[in-house]
């Protein structure tokens, strides 16, 4: 006689239910036999092609914002390779990033959604930080969004701008003041969903590099890097982290190195 639990039921269920690309997003990892068979594995990284990440993440931004977007693109991608454990992963987890987490305007959600991936995918605590830095640094100075959607004919254009900072709501802002619409506008919404897309398509380069060569890494802005002498831990000691200090900070017109 075999027992089966009611969540293996459930999952199941759900499992032939679904709909779209992978109908079990949702389900618990630990629900099947087939992900109990293959969780050992561990959850390893093989190259997958930016273009159709993008594409795939700007389909999933509609279902659950931007972390929800980056983050089940690079899944989704490595479901359609490898199978489980991917296939299984608890998607609607990476909701809560949208807005900035959870609409409180922090980190943009597109960003939490590629670091979620990166640490998901290299356990190495030192190239884990490497990636993400580089990241976030591409992030606070590439004109965005740059993607254009490929399954509508003619798509209207949508204003870029440059952040200066990993935060939503400045990035959102200074979107708004370039492209001069307002925020929550549907112009906005696609502006997002857009950048979604380009985020998805840079982590899996940085991915991708990754996986080839272990070795390169294009280093902070040069104005973060003199913030970090005076203020890092090996001199003043006063300051944390890698983001612009001028994104928060009004620095005095005497400030050294001021950008």
């Amino acid at each position: 006689m075999v027992l089966v639990s009611r969540r293996h039921v459930l999952s199941s269920l759900g499992l032939a239910a679904g709909t779209g690309l992978w109908s079990g997003l949702g389900s618990d990892l630990r629900s099947t036999p087939q992900a109990e068979g293959n969780a050992g594995q561990g959850w390893k990284y093989e190259p997958l092609d930016s273009e159709a990440t993008a594409a795939e993440a700007y389909r999933l931004f509609v279902d659950g914002g931007c972390m929800y977007g980056v983050f089940g693109s690079v899944i989704t991608g490595l479901a359609g390779k490898q199978g489980e454990p991917f296939r299984s992963f608890p998607l609607q987890m990476m909701r809560y990033g949208r807005g900035g987490v959870g609409g409180f305007g922090s980190l943009c959600g597109a960003l939490n959604g590629g670091s979620a991936a990166i640490g998901l995918l290299e356990p190495m605590k030192q190239r884990q930080v490497q990636l993400i830095t580089e990241l976030l640094t591409w992030y606070e100075t590439t004109a965005l969004p740059a993607y254009v959607p490929k399954e509508s004919e003619n798509p209207p254009p949508v204003a870029r701008s440059v952040s200066r900072s990993v935060l939503c709501h400045l990035s959102v802002h200074r979107w708004c003041e370039a492209s001069d619409n307002e925020v929550e506008s549907e112009q906005m919404k696609e502006r997002c969903r857009r950048l979604t897309a380009d985020v998805a398509a840079k982590t899996v380069e940085l991915l991708n590099a990754n996986f080839r060569d272990r070795s390169g890494f294009a280093g902070l802005a040069a104005d973060v890097k003199s913030c970090v002498s005076c203020h890092g831990k090996d001199n003043q000691a006063d300051s944390f982290g890698t983001m612009r200090c001028n994104a928060c900070h009004q620095l005095p017109k005497d400030h050294p190195d001021e950008q």
